[in-house]
């Protein structure tokens, strides 16, 4: 019987056990996109209570709906031994952000963590300001942990042997891709707590996981408009005197200045604190607080929580405080409302009651050797962790009610914070000073919740100085902390004027940033954050061994790489900083056109640029379609009610709409609904042109938008923007397409052959297109359909002449665009095939192109399909920029088309064609052209010049500049159309500083202008076109006819550029593409 009961209690155990391992949580929707499970028996003291956060359900209800974003089947959860074990799946690819305020690392699978609040100590171990027990996936989801514990964290470090997905156990001895780290599919957090609450946020992408995250806390914190601006932090004991002196030089020397940080020295007596005005340093502290307010400047007091026995409340606070001090100062436990009293009374009665602004609150996040051990009991029943992990929420908490109690909003500095204070009006900092680590902790503020500065001390040189000075303005909180170096903004007269002008650019922009944190509370958006969530960033996943001698390192292990010094700001900048000895940095930008922040170029479209910007400039662009409102520069943010001029700069080519956000900048009242969203709108005029304009203010609501102006930073001012302009609509597509290319071998002539051809293996063959068989005779001659193409005719070799053309065309467009020598090589190599080597080339003639089957082997008129050679040519005189092996090839090439341009002006059928009286007499002299130009024949340059004036343009253009013999064929829009095309090219190619083909003008008023003007209505609108549609492809015409784009360069004409824009830049039908002379004009006007 004792022998059954033990196994008994054995099999309990074990299926209780089993029990635990398989638990699988039960998550319920608490809000669109956000799901809770409830894990055992959870504390009743967590993060989301003790921030005191309410969800904004109104903004998550305008979120879309999401699927759970987890195989829940995989989630597992239990309690054994008081503790809770939690587990999450990871694929295979996922990246993991977020787990707290990380320092040096922005990638965080593979990590083993424990959230612990503390100082950063110089590694990212969990113990950190802010570690918010909140993960993202680049799959597009979060996960919260509600508790406020110490939470150990092994995200994707660990391997259970009953893994879905384990990893493959390899011989080191042998295989040498054997890994210190084998790969693991789970996140497995530990809770020292018998339960918990845990949130998962959908997506679809990262950031919408990032924003419902914070929306579920209240929103973020939305500052007072002066906080925004600019502030300097003191010297720790200075007085009265010497903060008024200082502000003073501020005005003097035209530095802007909104609020002003006095250090310890304001106290009594500090380490602990007394929270009461020192009597000598400042004897009339209420006058003096005054009397700065009047300067427009406001203070901001530096605290630690900690009661000293010298402090008036000292006495009454005692018997609600924990059992250990810090710094023999008393600490008030703040989860007891007596303790609270106490504490925020002595702060209204003698500080926030004389018009105080706001703190600075120190101290409350570690080393462990300062604040109380985890052995400490408090007042309340709670664990000394407990109190750790949440003392800078309640200081967040109690200060900001205390204010809002006031209706004074306020904007302060903190240690520490956690989850849920994401709506708290405090911004992080510390005691470490690396700048690049500053950068990438500003990079995960966005992951975690909270805000931080990468504050300015001081500097071992000017340069040092400028370039920590120029992040800190793209940061929540432009500051100087001053209190122990003494340092001003001009303490480095090399850079001085240099601050000065990014002290003032902070001022311009500030109604940019206050609409970005309106859009951070409203919508949950982090101001700054991290690349990963910009849409349309990517970056390749690449490893790299830290150290492969194994006496040194025996476990090399592989560290993938990050992007963790850029950042994007508010809804449309991206901010690549440099840092002290650097002068130049690669920047990674998003698919997208990005543009220059301050001229308004075009920086690139999803690649990787090299810039060297200078010391004067911190590297910021916009994205296309960016509208940036700017206010004018000024020493004080505008005052309650205070009207301000508007500036909008507009970037790039795309319209846009941009909401500005407007309040009274200093009161709660938004909450209750006073404040409004004006809409931005920049469009297109009947001309192309960019225009903007402003909503109406809203009745009722507060109003402080003065007069607006709009200045468009990639407007095209002169011929040469636009060819800017029009690169930029091409680019994007051109690199997709030319990547493509990179991948295309080359297929000439000797690819295929038809029977029907008389040449040989190297001769070019095509067939007349409006020729048929004769349906009364299968044996007998073609008969002409006019304007009626054969589709049984033979096309290979037209066909891959266009291919030729246009992949030609396109690698030599990406290498124009991004000096990358693969396109170029690319390129060149089609071209060695089809022009010089033996086995592959093409011979230079058309003696059997347009043949028409029982009538002629060969015609003149086929001497047309060789247009397409146009394009190779402009291309190869691009490429033609290097000397070596590239350059002989280059020469080997331009002997073909010397041999062909040979063939072309001497043989009948060359001549037949140049004699010709319509397009077919126009195409002659532009390929001739353009051959001519790329060998060097500047007589028969000169021949062709004098054919377009007294050849072409008088007998083929009527007087109103239309072309009377394309009109009569049966395709009259399209032929011409194609005539004018290849009429605006010819003048492209024989212009030139002494010959002036596009202004030549014949006796009687026949000009290029005329001929484009007269077809531009038509392309703009077709359905005006007064002749019958063409028999064939009427519905694929227009497309971005290249008379217009040239035409629009040379005469200034926007609304013909404006008409190019919105074609179709890319046909797809053969025909349109055939009869398209130019499919590249990055190569034309790049």
């Amino acid at each position: 019987m004792k022998m059954f009961s033990r196994y008994l209690s054995v099999l309990v155990l074990l299926v209780v056990q089993l029990a635990a391992f398989s638990q699988q949580p039960m998550f319920q929707q608490v809000a669109p996109g956000v799901w809770k499970a409830v894990i055992g028996k959870p504390e009743a003291y967590n993060l989301l209570n003790a921030a005191g956060t309410t969800p904004n359900a109104a903004a998550l209800g305008k979120m879309s709906n999401a699927k759970f974003p987890l195989p829940q089947t995989e989630i597992n959860a239990f309690v054994r031994d008081g503790k809770t074990y939690l587990r999450f799946p990871l694929a295979k690819q996922e990246q993991l952000y977020g787990f707290g305020l990380n320092f040096q690392t922005v990638h965080q699978r593979g990590k083993i963590l424990q959230l612990h609040v503390d100082h950063f100590g110089g590694k990212d171990n969990g113990r950190n300001h802010a570690p918010t027990p909140f993960y993202v996936s680049s799959q597009g989801y979060g996960v919260f942990i509600n508790s406020a514990r110490y939470l150990n964290v092994y995200a994707g470090s660990a391997v259970r042997k009953d893994s879905k997905n384990p990893p493959e156990a390899r011989d080191r001895n042998l295989d040498k891709s054997w890994q210190a780290r084998p790969y693991s599919d789970a996140v497995e957090i530990l809770v020292p707590a018998a339960g918990v609450e845990i949130y998962v946020f959908g997506g679809p992408n990262t950031l919408d996981a990032v924003r419902r995250f914070n929306l579920y806390n209240g929103g973020g914190c939305l500052p007072p408009r002066w906080g925004l601006g600019f502030t300097q932090r003191v010297q720790r004991l200075y007085n009265a005197d010497d903060v008024k002196k200082e502000a003073d030089q501020f005005e003097e020397k035209g530095y802007p200045l909104d609020f002003i940080g006095l250090e310890p020295g304001w106290q009594s007596k500090s380490y602990p604190c007394t929270f009461e005005w020192d009597s000598t340093r400042f004897p009339q502290s209420a006058k003096f607080v005054a009397d700065m307010r009047k300067q427009g400047i406001r203070l901001n007091l530096w605290i630690n929580p900690y009661v000293s026995p010298s402090s008036p409340i000292y006495k009454k606070i005692l018997p609600y405080t924990g059992s250990h001090t810090v710094w023999v100062g008393a600490v008030p436990d703040l989860n007891t409302p007596q303790a609270r009293k106490l504490l925020f009374d002595q702060f209204k009665k003698d500080q926030v009651s004389i018009g105080v602004s706001g703190y600075k609150i120190d101290e409350v996040d570690g080393y462990d050797h300062y604040l109380w051990p985890d052995v400490a009991t408090f007042p309340s029943g709670l664990a000394a962790e407990q109190e750790r992990q949440t003392y800078g929420l309640l200081m967040q908490r109690y200060s900001t009610d205390m204010y809002r109690e006031l209706n004074q909003r306020t904007f302060g500095l903190v240690r520490a914070s956690n989850g849920g204070g994401s709506r708290f009006p405090y911004v992080i900092y510390n005691d470490y000073y690396n700048h690049e680590d500053f950068i990438t902790a500003l990079i995960n503020s966005g992951f975690a919740g909270v805000l931080w500065t990468p504050e300015v001390r001081a500097s071992k040189s000017g340069e040092e100085w400028l370039r920590r000075f120029q992040t800190v303005v793209f940061s929540p909180m432009a500051m100087i902390n001053a209190w122990a170096s003494g340092t001003k903004p001009w303490s480095y007269p090399e850079v001085a004027e240099q601050v000065k002008q990014y002290s003032q650019l902070r001022m311009q922009m500030m109604p940019y940033w206050y609409s970005s944190f309106a859009r951070y509370h409203f919508e949950g958006t982090p101001v700054f954050r991290a690349m990963n969530l910009e849409e349309g960033f990517s970056q390749e996943i690449k490893e790299e061994k830290v150290d492969h001698n194994l006496e040194q390192n025996p476990y090399a292990e592989a560290l993938s790489k990050e992007c963790k010094d850029q950042y994007m700001a508010g809804e449309y900048l991206l901010v690549a900083p440099l840092f002290a000895g650097q002068t130049t940095r690669k920047v990674i930008l998003p698919k997208g056109k990005w543009y220059d922040f301050y001229t308004g170029e075009l920086a690139g479209d999803g690649e990787v640029i090299t810039v060297t910007p200078g010391l004067d400039k911190i590297p910021v662009y916009v994205k296309d379609g960016g509208i940036i409102p700017m206010m004018a520069p000024r020493l004080h943010t505008p005052a309650k009610g205070e009207m301000v001029v508007l500036e909008v700069r507009h970037y790039g080519t795309k319209p846009a709409v941009y909401k500005l956000y407007d309040d009274d900048g200093e009161t709660f009242d938004y909450e209750k609904g006073s404040y409004s969203w004006r809409t931005i709108n920049v469009s297109r005029n009947a001309a192309g042109q960019l225009q903007g304009a402003i909503s109406a203010a809203e009745k009722g609501k507060p109003n402080t938008i003065g007069k607006v102006s709009f200045k468009f930073m990639t407007q095209p001012a002169s011929n040469a923007s636009i060819k800017q302009q029009a690169i930029e609509v091409l680019r994007e597509q051109v690199l997709i397409d030319a990547a493509k290319a990179l991948k295309e071998q080359p297929i000439t002539v000797t690819a295929s052959s038809s029977p029907r051809s008389a040449g040989g293996l190297h001769d070019f063959f095509s067939e007349g297109d409006y020729w048929w068989p004769d349906s009364r005779s299968a044996d007998s001659p073609y008969v002409q359909k006019d304007g009626m193409t054969n589709p049984d005719n033979f096309t290979a070799h037209r066909h891959a002449m266009i291919r030729l053309s246009q992949l030609v065309g396109t690698l030599a467009s990406a290498w124009l665009i991004t000096g990358n020598p693969e396109y170029r090589n690319h390129a060149l190599l089609h071209c060695k095939a089809w022009f010089v080597d033996e086995a592959t080339k093409m011979n230079p003639n058309l003696l059997y192109a347009q043949a028409i089957k029982g009538r002629a082997t060969g015609r003149g008129i086929g001497i047309i399909d060789t247009i397409q050679l146009l394009e190779v040519v402009q291309a190869l005189m691009r490429m033609d920029t290097v000397s070596g092996a590239d350059r002989e090839l280059i020469d080997q090439i331009r002997k073909w088309f010397e041999a062909y341009l040979q063939w072309l002006t001497t043989h009948q059928y060359g001549k037949d064609e140049m004699n010709a009286a319509n397009n077919h007499g126009t195409c002659w002299v532009m390929q001739v052209s353009a051959f001519a130009k790329f060998t060097g024949n500047q007589q028969i340059l000169d021949f062709c010049r004098d054919r377009y004036k007294n050849v072409l343009l008088p007998d083929q253009m009527a007087a109103d500049g239309s072309f009377p013999r394309e009109m009569k064929r049966t395709k009259p829009y399209g032929y011409a159309l194609f005539n004018l095309d290849a009429m605006t090219m010819t003048c492209e190619i024989l212009s030139d500083s002494k010959n002036d083909l596009w202004n030549y003008t014949t006796s009687d008023g026949r000009n290029m202008q005329k001929g484009i003007a007269y077809m531009h209505p038509f392309i703009a609108n077709k359905n005006s076109w007064p002749l019958k549609p063409d028999v064939m492809y009427w519905e694929n015409w227009p497309v971005a006819q290249p008379a217009l784009l040239f035409g629009a360069q040379q005469f200034n004409q926007p609304a013909w550029f404006g008409t190019w824009r919105k074609l179709e830049h890319f046909p797809k039908v053969d025909e349109v593409i055939r009869n398209l002379p130019v499919r590249n004009p990055i190569i034309w006007l790049n």
